[in-house]
């Protein structure tokens, strides 16, 4: 019977988590307002800074002007379920020079597989010491889902944007941040898509706890 137990458990946990498929094919995009463009791909020697697969970090110069310190992928999990979040955590610093922009978008994407719940919350958080604008855009096969906008920024921001979206086994999911800077100085961010459990999956989560409870009440009453 404890096996059984052991089993019950393990199952939960893999409906639980098949919410939403691990994130694979991940890319990391930086795009400069002066035309600058770099692709750092997943597990790619010289590229990705990070040996472990969904996660891709990058740290140096983009552009002449922007410094940045990067962490992407699948990042954390969702309210102790094990559904894996795709997110970005940034640094940036802008110098100016000349006439450059100081603009620059950072895109994370990858196929994530089959996505089962009703959908997913975009949450943008950060501070800044210099004025300027963020953008963070959610997008599902090209098509935009969730936009979160700060403009004119000087400290602390943030927010978040409860969606729907249903995306295929092959659709791309997109993480986008937008920054806009003034003058000289430094940003951080964190933009993070959290997915909603199905409400079969929480209803079969709460039936196996549900089990588990009984065959413990009476495993003690014996």
């Amino acid at each position: 019977m404890k096996k059984t137990a052991i089993l019950l458990a393990g199952l939960i946990m893999l409906m639980a988590s098949s919410a939403w498929a691990l994130p694979s094919q991940l890319t990391l995009t930086f795009q400069t307002g002066s035309g600058t463009s770099i692709v750092v791909h997943d597990n790619v020697s010289g590229e990705d800074f990070d040996a472990r697969p969904d996660i891709i970090r990058y740290w140096g110069s983009v552009g002449d002007n922007w410094e940045v310190n990067v962490s992407t992928g699948r990042i954390g999990a969702s309210v102790g379920l094990g559904i894996p979040q795709m997110a970005i955590t940034s640094d940036v610093t802008y110098t100016p020079n000349g006439t450059s922009l100081g603009d620059l978008i950072i895109t994370l994407s990858g196929i994530t597989g089959v996505w089962s719940g009703p959908g997913a919350v975009a949450t943008a958080t950060g501070n800044t010491n210099v004025g300027g604008a963020a953008t963070f855009t959610t997008k599902v096969a090209g098509e935009e889902v969730s936009t979160l906008s700060f403009a004119g920024v000087t400290l602390d921001f943030g927010g978040h944007d409860p969606f729907a979206a249903s995306p295929d086994f092959d659709d791309v999911v997109e993480l986008v941040a937008s920054i806009s800077q003034n003058g000289y100085g430094s940003n951080g961010f964190t933009y993070r898509l959290t997915p909603v459990p199905e409400a079969s999956t929480m209803m079969f989560l709460g039936l196996g706890f549900l089990g588990l409870a009984i065959y413990t009440k009476r495993r003690s009453n014996a």
